[in-house]
């Protein structure tokens, strides 16, 4: 039982960590700015 919970959120991290890492969301514009500002 208390591996389902431990796996569960990391997946969730580890998945919104690898896309922001590779490229910033084209739908958020703050990522754009964080990422290269004008």
């Amino acid at each position: 039982v208390e591996g389902e919970p431990t796996e569960g959120p990391s997946l969730i991290v580890q998945t919104h960590q690898v896309p922001v890492s590779t490229r910033p969301p084209d739908t958020s514009r703050e990522s754009e700015s964080l990422w290269h500002p004008a």
